[in-house]
């Protein structure tokens, strides 16, 4: 376990609920007291609901004030508007609290000066006390590890992606999407206006956090400067971090300083020192669980940009090359003896064999053939990775499995990455499925595009890294 400052926030020993409501179908109910229910995190720490109107929650005892709680209690979230949250500052100070979520806003994104002043002065009241600050205006923590979750249905598993996140909604976003592809999480922020614990403190702790492997990180101020870049370049150097920077155009930047009071910054010049600092840097989150995706499974080694792709469909195959061009993937020509190979499996009628392969009509044995060109194509000389259509959204789930682990097999033989791509949703395999896929090493992929331009990405990247520390 590290042995990192942050540590005591990451693994409170009991939390509290500071101001939850009554009404269970109150928006705060159903993110924080539901989430940590979720996880069981009541049955496995204390967990203290303080309302002096109620006498129990949800099955939970209320406390009338947080000096009411059993000591100790480690990690308060307030729920309280933000005019209040100073007084609430003292009662955690009184009692010893390690850390306060401030997951409401009203402080400096409200861009009154007024507020911006009220958030500067409670934070460094905080901070005389040794109490850190999550916030204000964020959702705070999910750590599965430590049964933490800011809202219902997040994956109880414990994995080995971290993320620091300057938005609540992206963080959700982020989540959601990596565990419908099979990832799961070491620790997720959402830090918001990030006034105490902020982008630079929390990549430095993500540097040498042991659950992280993969890191990524969105954030829309850089006003910290110096201290951010060094805190990226030491988690860059440490591990693979893909960074999402929010606030690129003028309208953005408005959209960011009445969001999280953040003061954008230049783009170009960020960009330049994330990828000075060997960080890996996309422009979407679709771009960004892609690349995540790619970074944690058998892509991660692929050798070049050559593909080929097992497509059903002249015209979409032709859009789809064209589409791959654009990310950087080159479609070459298949050598001859994969040729002679295909010219014996793959029916002349309506289908091709040049790359695309258009296995639209496979035959009467449509499967067997189709494993056999799969395999025909993955011992190609001329190619560096195979993307390969997804068949049979309606397929039962242990045919499902038995083709993820087909793939898994056959991309050991071969010693290449053999990704698989939907035509539209991976929601088209089963979670079940899906998760096989991430944890043999199988990406899945919403299109072939997306497909290929995380292999672009990934790419880039790794140009972009000659000369650094080689990553583990």
């Amino acid at each position: 376990m590290s042995e990192h400052a942050l540590e005591r926030v990451f693994r409170p020993r009991s939390a509290a609920l500071y101001g939850i409501s009554r009404n269970m179908q109150n928006r705060s109910n159903q993110f924080f007291l539901r989430g940590l229910m979720d996880q069981g995190f009541h049955e496995a720490a204390p967990l203290y609901l303080v309302n002096p109107n109620a006498e129990e929650i949800a099955g939970l005892r209320c406390y009338p004030s947080l000096a009411d709680c059993p000591d100790p209690v480690d990690y308060v979230i307030s729920l309280v508007p933000a005019l209040t949250a100073e007084g609430l500052v003292e009662e955690c100070i009184a009692k010893g609290v390690r850390a306060l979520h401030l997951y409401t806003g009203g402080f400096a994104e409200n861009l009154d000066p007024r507020r911006a002043e009220l958030e500067q002065r409670l934070i460094a009241r905080a901070r005389s006390a040794g109490l850190r600050v999550i916030g204000p205006n964020c959702m705070g923590l999910y750590h599965p590890a430590a049964r933490m979750a800011f809202i219902p249905g997040h994956p109880k598993e414990a994995g080995d992606v971290s993320v620091v996140c300057q938005s609540g909604g992206n963080a959700m976003d982020i989540i959601s999407g990596l565990a419908q592809r099979g990832a799961r999480f070491a620790k997720v922020v959402s830090f918001g206006n990030g006034t105490d614990l902020g982008a630079a403190e929390l990549l430095e702790y993500a540097a040498v956090d042991p659950e992280a492997r993969i890191v990524l990180a969105y954030v829309e101020d850089t006003s910290g400067g110096r201290a951010l870049f060094e805190a990226l370049r030491r988690c860059a150097r440490a591990k693979p971090t893909i960074v999402l920077k929010g606030g690129i155009s003028s309208a953005g930047a408005r959209a960011a300083r009445s969001h999280t009071a953040s003061l954008a910054g230049s783009h170009e010049v960020f960009t330049a020192a994330c990828r000075q600092a060997g960080a890996a840097v996309v422009r979407s989150l679709d771009e960004m669980i892609d690349l995540a995706v790619a970074l944690s499974t058998r892509p991660r080694e692929v050798a070049g940009p050559r593909a080929v792709l097992l497509a059903v469909g002249g015209g979409f195959s032709v859009l789809t090359t064209d589409a791959l061009a654009a990310c950087g993937i080159d479609l070459p020509e298949l050598d001859g003896s994969t040729l002679a190979r295909l010219r014996e499996l793959v029916p002349t009628d309506g289908n091709s064999i040049e790359n695309p392969v258009d296995t639209g009509y496979m035959g009467e044995d449509a499967e067997a053939a189709l494993r056999a060109v799969t395999e025909a194509v993955a011992h190609d000389a001329n190619t560096d990775f195979v993307i390969t259509m997804l068949r049979g959204r309606d397929l039962p789930l242990d045919e499902q499995r038995r083709t993820i682990e087909e793939l898994a097999d056959l991309q050991e033989r071969a010693g290449k990455p053999i990704v698989v791509a939907a035509r539209r949703d991976v929601g088209e395999l089963a979670d079940e499925a899906l998760r096989l896929a991430y944890e043999r090493g199988v990406a899945v992929f919403p299109s072939p595009v997306s497909a290929g331009r995380a292999a672009g990405l990934l790419l880039e990247w790794r140009r972009q890294r000659e000369g650094l520390p080689l990553l583990p």
